[in-house]
């Protein structure tokens, strides 16, 4: 009896753990996204990620490609685009006012081309006009 026992709860306990490692984590949802690994829902807060000073954020030891911090000395959201040894902090930060010269990203394509939404007709400095005018 203990070794029926047995047989048939390890594959019922196999089967399980594999159902929970195949989807996401979900926080206030049951039913997370199948391509997040982590999938957070909510319609009356939002998602605060971590806030550190310019200062601290260096001080992070091999900072993940991808990795995402508030920077309160510039307040601006940040991304390493650069790799875990050479990090390179990109700003995140939308138009501020129409004046600014912000400009807010809107898509990249494949080739690394990226489409922005200006309210003035300057060209960014370090951006491209395309098609060229």
């Amino acid at each position: 009896m203990k070794h029926i026992l047995k047989f048939s709860l390890l594959p019922c306990i196999l089967l399980i753990s594999g159902m929970l490692n195949a989807q996401g984590v979900g926080i206030g949802t049951i039913t997370p996204d199948s391509s997040s690994a982590l999938h957070v829902y909510s319609t009356d807060k939002g998602f605060l990620m971590p806030r550190m000073s310019s200062a601290q954020r260096d001080l992070i030891i091999l900072p993940a490609t991808g990795l995402m911090i508030y920077n309160m000395t510039t307040n601006d959201g940040q991304l390493n685009t650069g790799t875990p040894l050479v990090p390179n902090w990109t700003g995140i930060k939308g138009s501020g006012s129409p004046s600014s010269l912000d400009t807010i990203v809107n898509s990249v394509t494949a080739t690394g081309d990226i489409s922005t939404t200006s309210t003035t007709d300057i060209l960014v400095p370090g951006m491209s006009l395309s098609p060229p005018a």
